[in-house]
């Protein structure tokens, strides 16, 4: 979504909108993609306390990287159009959250599935 609305600001001829809102989408998918990568380094039961670790961690980090995200962003370029930097880092987590909403839990289809054909 972020990166449609860019395109469309840059076609309009905006490319100040078009950096801003791209810039913001950018600093949300890097630092969301660092934590997954952290989070996720660790598989096993065995693993557990590494696992809990590397959220926190992964998580600190994060919020590190936005907050150098955004004062890069602020500082480096110029005439930002700051409520579309803003705009852009939280449709990028709102696109996110709702593609998990509506994901369809594939474990229940399954289950239900199975009781069917054993009654």
């Amino acid at each position: 979504m972020t990166l449609l609305l860019g395109l469309t600001f840059f076609a309009i001829g905006n490319q100040i909108s078009a950096v801003s809102i791209l810039t913001g989408g950018l600093i949300s998918v890097i630092s969301n993609g660092y934590f997954a990568m952290k989070t996720f380094s660790h598989v096993g039961a065995r693993s557990a306390g590494k696992i809990v670790a590397a959220i926190f961690m992964g998580e600190f980090i994060k919020l590190l990287l936005i907050a150098c995200g955004f004062a890069g962003a602020l500082l480096l370029i110029e005439s930002v159009n700051v409520p579309l930097l803003f705009s852009g880092f939280v449709l990028v987590h709102i696109t996110g959250t709702f593609a998990a909403i509506n994901l369809p839990y594939a474990g229940s289809k399954l289950q239900t599935q199975g009781l069917r054909s054993q009654v």
